[in-house]
Formats: structure tokens, sequence, C-alpha cells
């Protein structure tokens, strides 16, 4: 069920929303921007109460009555909350979900939110994702660290805040569940020496295969460079959203020596303005040799010192990745270059060698129309040509201007 809006005929709803609801034991509820909606539909949620397994709402601020009928939800197995306010009524007895295994919290500002969670909330065994975005852990992270430790099926963690004084201890936790899977970081609170420390356990994760640090920024090249080495110990990793900062822009060629190591990648994201000339041609030789041949997705988005030419001899030489579907080029918007003829060329030529491809993303490459007559007769040919998209051309919210 998904709703939006307000309900101009009550009674008739409720009739048919009975109906409804008696057709299923598996009841998800999504609500968006509709205050007052559970507790105007309370007979039917309240009749039904053990047939919702999902609910989600953005955007509602749910009274005290709202958030017991959400409690009363026994087989609840996912809850999903964007708002500004925590409830906190309902957070405070989340350990009524006994079958909880999703729990994601974003909230439109810093805010406390894990010290409302109960001490039995270490309890619910069965949570295997637990996603809290711009959350105030400044007092708070040791709490959150006893919990990771006790949520033995997690393979799922997302944290965003800007700070948490107890990462590591939170981290470890992490290091000994050995089924966590994904890892997803992002806030000020990740410096380099942390990172350090993170690097210290990367071989405790011996199922990790999603890794998102790229909002991280190494300032110290050496720090960065203990992070990267230890990259190899995640064996089984298929997702890697790198960190950037100047200390990794100072090494990128060892990023790259690593991938001969992690064989399961399938998307690789480089940070922006990390990569040159050197390094790009250094990445193709890579894919020559087979070090990337499972990649599906490859983003090289706002690497701006690539020079046409190191575009150019990164084209003619790529091959060998016959399952990329997914390949950005793109620039900043204000950072505008014109395809020479030679480069688009050397492009179009590493298009068909590529079987798999289905989406080349070049925004702020400005072509003209014989650049895509070119394009789109190669395109005849290709195994993806009839799906194939090209996206070169920005959307702008207000209609463009031109003058004489």
């Amino acid at each position: 069920m998904s709703f939006n809006g307000s309900i101009p005929d009550l009674e008739t709803y409720l009739g048919n929303l009975l109906v409804f609801l008696s057709l299923t034991d598996h009841i998800e509820l999504k609500l968006s921007n509709c205050p007052g909606f559970i507790e105007a539909v309370w007979p039917c949620i309240d009749l039904y109460s053990a047939s919702f397994i999902k609910c989600s709402f953005n955007g509602v601020e749910l009274n005290m009555t709202e958030q017991d009928l959400i409690l009363q939800m026994s087989s609840l197995e996912s809850l999903q909350m964007t708002c500004k306010h925590p409830p906190e009524y309902l957070l405070s007895h989340l350990d009524r979900f006994k079958h909880l295994k999703e729990l994601v919290i974003n909230l439109h500002n810093d805010m406390d939110v894990v010290r409302f969670f109960p001490d039995t909330f270490k309890e619910l065994r069965d949570l295997e994702k637990l996603v809290l975005k711009n959350v105030n852990l400044s007092k708070d992270s040791a709490k959150l660290a006893a919990f990771i430790a006790a949520f033995s099926n997690l393979t799922c963690f997302h944290l965003e805040c800007d700070h948490c004084p107890e990462f590591m201890k939170v981290f470890e936790g992490l290091s000994r569940n050995e089924n966590i899977q994904e890892i997803n970081l992002r806030g000020r609170f990740l410096h380099d020496s942390l990172m350090v420390h993170l690097a210290s356990l990367l071989p405790l994760f011996l199922n990790l295969k999603v890794f998102n640090i790229k909002d991280m920024y190494f300032q110290n090249m050496e720090k960065a460079n203990t992070f990267v080495v230890a990259l190899p110990n995640l064996a089984r990793l298929e997702e890697i959203y790198l960190p950037g900062g100047c200390g990794i822009r100072m090494i990128p060629q060892t990023i790259i020596q690593q991938f001969q190591y992690l064989r399961n990648l399938r998307i690789i994201s480089f940070p922006s303005n990390v990569l040159n000339d050197g390094c790009l041609l250094q990445l193709a030789h890579a894919v020559r040799d087979g070090h990337l041949s499972n990649i599906e997705k490859l983003d090289l988005t706002a690497n701006h010192d690539i020079t046409q030419s190191g575009w150019r001899d990164f084209f003619q030489l790529v091959d060998n990745l016959p399952k990329l579907n997914s390949l950005s080029i793109s620039r900043a918007y204000g950072r505008e270059i014109k395809a020479d003829p030679l480069t688009f060329i050397a492009l179009v030529q590493c298009v068909a060698r590529l079987p798999s491809l289905r989406n080349l993303y070049m925004y702020s490459w400005l072509l003209d129309e014989k650049d895509i007559e070119m394009f789109n007769v190669m395109k005849t040919k290709h195994p993806q040509g009839q799906r194939f998209e090209l996206q070169w051309q920005w959307f702008l919210p207000f209609p463009a201007i031109v003058k004489d």
C-alpha cells in the first residue's frame, strides 16, 4: 500500500481498504507527507496489525497514537523513516519488533537517536541491515558499538554522521561479524589516523562485498598508502567506492596495482581529480592484462587532469571488459571540452569492443552532429545498440538563452 495525500471519503476508503487487506498476509505500508493518516485508518491497521511486514514513512511526524499503532505490527521485518524529528516513543520500544531485519533512520539534521534505543534492542538477533543517516553520535557512539557487537546476523551497515568518538569500537564490532557484506561510511568523523586503524582490521572482513568510503579525504600520503595496500585483504570485494584527498592524489598508481588481487570487483568508482594521463594508461594496461575482466561499472567522473591525448590512449588500449555495462567519463558542469576528432574516433572504436556496454556518460563533452552520426552508425552494429544510451547533454532547470 502506498499513500500520498488526504482521504476525501474516509468511510468508503476504509471499507475498500479492509477488503484489500483481507486478501494478503504480507502488507507493506508506505507513507509520504500525509500526516494523520495512520490514526485515520487505525481500525484497519488494528485488525490486520500482524500482517504488516514493512512500514516506511517520509515527511510524516507521528503522534503518540500513531507510534503506538505501528508498535502493534508484531510481524514487522522492515522499518524505514525519513523525518525531521525522531519518533521517540517508537524508537524507545524497538525491542517489540522481534522479527525486525531492517532498520533505516534518515534525519534531516544531526540529532540524537541512538539514546532512545532500549538496551534490549541488542536482542533483535535477526537484524540484517542498519542504516543511520544524519545522526548525532557525540554521546552515544559507545552504545551503538555495544549494539553492533550483538547483531551477529548483520550483513549491511551504513553510517552518516559528523561525530563518532568510539567509531573504532563500532568497527571492531563489525570486524567480529563474519556475515557483514556491505559497509557505507560518510561524515567528518573519518580522518587519516582512524582510517589507518581501520586498515589493520580489514583482514577480518572475509565476506565484505561492498565498501563505500567515497566521502573520506586523506590528507597524508603515507597513511593513504597504508590503507590502500590493505585493500587486497578484502578478497571477496565486489564494489569499491574509493576515497579522495591530496593523499590519495599522490598514489593512484598504487590503487590500480591492487586491482590484480581483487578479481571479484564488479564496480569501481574513482574519486574526482585523482587520475592523470599516466594513471589512466596504467589502468588501461590493467584492463588488457585481465585484472578487471569482471567489471560491470567503471566511474572515472571529474578527473580533469586527464588530457584528450590521455583519453585517446586509454580508448585505444582498453579491451577485455566483456561484462562492462556502464562507463562514466563525465566532467563537472562548467569544465566542458570539445572532443577532438581523433579522440572521439578512438572512443567509438573502444565502445565497439565492449559488447555489454549499455550506458556511456560523458557530460560536459561537447559533441557535434558528425560525432553523433558516427556514434549512431556504430550503435547499429553494437550488441546493445537498441538499448544503448549516450548521456552527454546537461538538463537545465531553466530554458537556455542563446545570444547572437
